[in-house]
């Protein structure tokens, strides 16, 4: 559907989720306080909608499977905790040490995963899937065995709470910001580029198109967005442990009914071309 020159379902899933953001923020920012069992859940389908829309580049455009998401999210949740727990002392548990701390697991993240990309997408398919998942038990592994005064060791490192009240909106406006930046690129000629690599990697090498350069900057933008995710993760509980990060977080954040059927509508709802 058209309205001038404007695609409607380019737009759709801004309006809605915008609306439904603008809607809780206010009742929120005038007085208005959801209970906690509400909140929770807010924050889980932000989360989840989050990872969903950042794994659809690298599984969904790309076609390339990886199994290391686990461990990308594992660095930045612990350098962004390590930061916040540095910086609220100093600044207090406010929205600039939140940024910063966002930020720093961020560039972990985007830092790891040009490290392991360069080498890891010369390879494809099976292989590809191997390497990216020996790396993850490999960053697993070396934060549960740290000092507890670095990382906290097996226990894990302790990272503070953010505003309950409040958390769910930073989400939501990260999750808009995530749509932007993935519908956006998957429009743009990088991502007409992408998806010719998925359709036929050697017609489209033939073509001129750098398919490392491409392959590359698409293993690197869900890192970067899925750190909201993880960190986000991070701020709503006071614990960050090694042992939650395995393979299989992204069907535990879909099992639950609710907040998946969000996740999974808002993916749908992004165009292929």
């Amino acid at each position: 559907m058209r309205i001038g020159k404007l695609k409607v379902n380019h737009y759709i899933n801004y309006v809605v989720i915008g609306l439904f953001t603008v809607v809780m923020a206010s009742i929120t920012l005038t007085g208005g306080r959801f209970n906690n069992s509400l909140l929770f859940l807010m924050e889980k389908m932000a989360i989840s909608i989050i990872l969903a829309v950042s794994l659809s580049l690298v599984v969904g455009f790309l076609g390339e499977l990886s199994l290391g998401h686990a461990g990308f999210m594992c660095v930045g949740a612990y350098l962004g905790g390590k930061v916040a727990s540095l910086l609220v002392p100093v600044m207090g548990n406010g929205l600039l040490a939140f940024v910063i701390s966002l930020l720093a697991g961020c560039a972990a993240a985007a830092v790891c995963g040009v490290i392991i990309g360069i080498p890891a997408l010369r390879l494809r398919g099976d292989y590809l899937a191997i390497v990216t998942l020996a790396f993850g038990e490999i960053v697993k592994s070396l934060f549960q065995n740290t000092s507890e005064e670095t990382f906290g060791g097996t226990l894990g490192l302790s990272t503070p709470r953010y505003n309950k009240y409040y958390l769910f909106i930073i989400a939501f406006i990260l999750v808009l910001i995530t749509l932007a930046v993935v519908q956006n690129f998957i429009r743009s000629k990088h991502g007409r580029a992408m998806t010719a690599i998925r359709d036929n990697e050697i017609a489209a090498r033939a073509t001129g198109i750098n398919v490392t350069k491409y392959k590359l900057i698409t293993f690197i933008i869900p890192r970067l967005l899925r750190e909201w995710r993880v960190y986000c993760t991070a701020t709503a509980t006071t614990q960050c442990k090694a042992l939650s990060f395995t393979i299989t977080i992204p069907l535990r954040s879909w099992s639950w009914w609710y907040w998946a059927a969000w996740a999974a509508s808002t993916a749908l709802l992004l165009p292929l071309h």
